[in-house]
């Protein structure tokens, strides 16, 4: 996840031995990241990010994100910073709600983290495979009003971000659609004062599945220094798609400070260090294993006790008494009509 220099600088640092040098080309890609933490302290944390996203993890009740505004039309600043691609909103009016987040945030900004064309590029893995690439939404919580007043707080920025994957069989989708004709060569060169940003108008919801569902949830960090512990990440499961084309326009639509094609700007996955997993999931239910019922055997415990071995209770031995007395009243009911009926017919032989 990538934050703009002016806001990077304005981030206070305990002590210089924490200051990693702001200049454009200070840090970089060409160890993906493992030597960060020699500069910046902060990057050797135990909450850092990216991680592998494990197999094993917590079932949580699901929880349905609220997205305001995400389906209006909005200007954008489309910027090439040199480590990565970045759209900035011009109004901070669009808000994430539930998802079993902490709270209301707000949408500052998005970018992408690619590969190369043989190499994957997401920062994130899913049980170790690593996507072409993937999508970061970065949010501040509401109540701390800007990103400055987030980053040293622990729930202070939330992070929704998506796979994006080649599908061979895509020819023309939201995205390829996003990057060939509304990006294209608008990136190319990083930004400086002969190349400045540019803007363009699009719907935020037009590139973002219509449902999410299906999501991971953890704490970690900043992907890039100054690798601040501040963040509540969601990574959702299923990934966006784009077309073989737009996967090779990507390795090429960007360069970096050097002028080489910027590729494979991700840093290597964390360790997780303890750190929960949790998946939400509308399609799963919990349901609580039922207890077996234990097999009733009989005193030799090699066959099963038959239902004339078995006790009966109490009010079967009162059901079976009143059964059989009633069985006897009739009996002897019918008995006494057979007999008054044979005394009356030898009556009327004898008259």
């Amino acid at each position: 996840m990538r934050l703009s220099s002016a806001i990077l600088a304005s981030i206070p640092l305990s002590s210089s031995a924490d200051r990693i040098p702001r200049s454009a080309g200070s840090w970089g890609y060409t160890q993906q990241g493992n030597e960060w933490g020699d500069s910046v302290l902060a990057c050797n944390g135990d909450r850092q990010s990216p991680i592998d996203i494990p197999k094993k993890y917590s079932a949580a009740d699901f929880k349905a994100f609220e997205l305001s505004n995400f389906d209006e039309e909005q200007t954008w600043t489309l910027k090439n910073n040199g480590h990565a691609v970045q759209m900035t909103a011009s109004e901070l009016n669009m808000k994430t709600n539930g998802g079993d987040l902490p709270g209301e945030y707000t949408l500052a900004q998005f970018h992408f983290h690619w590969g190369s064309s043989d190499h994957g590029g997401s920062e994130h893995t899913l049980e170790g495979k690593q996507f072409f690439s993937e999508v970061h939404l970065v949010h501040f919580k509401s109540e701390y009003e800007t990103i400055g007043n987030s980053v040293d707080k622990s729930d202070g920025l939330a992070v929704l971000g998506f796979f994006i994957e080649e599908d061979a069989s895509v020819e023309s989708g939201p995205l390829d659609d996003f990057f060939q004709n509304l990006v294209g060569d608008a990136v190319k060169q990083p930004k400086s004062d002969s190349n400045p940003e540019v803007e363009v108008k699009f719907s935020m919801s037009d590139i973002l599945p219509a449902k999410l569902d299906n999501y991971y949830r953890y704490l970690g960090s900043l992907t890039t220094p100054t690798c601040n512990e501040a963040v509540v990440w969601t990574n959702f499961k299923e990934s966006l798609k784009i077309s073989s084309k737009t996967k090779e326009f990507m390795t090429q639509f960007a360069k970096d400070d050097h002028g080489a094609d910027l590729v494979k700007n991700f840093r290597n996955v964390q360790a997780l260090n303890g750190r929960d997993v949790s998946f939400y999931s509308s399609m799963e239910k919990i349901v609580a294993p039922m207890e077996p019922v234990p097999e009733v055997k009989n005193a030799s415990d090699e066959e099963p006790v038959t239902e004339e071995d078995t006790p009966k209770p109490l009010w079967a031995w009162i059901t079976i008494g009143v059964s059989s007395l009633l069985i006897l009243l009739t009996g002897a009911f019918v008995i006494k009509k057979c007999k008054d009926r044979n005394s009356d017919e030898y009556t009327a032989g004898q008259n």
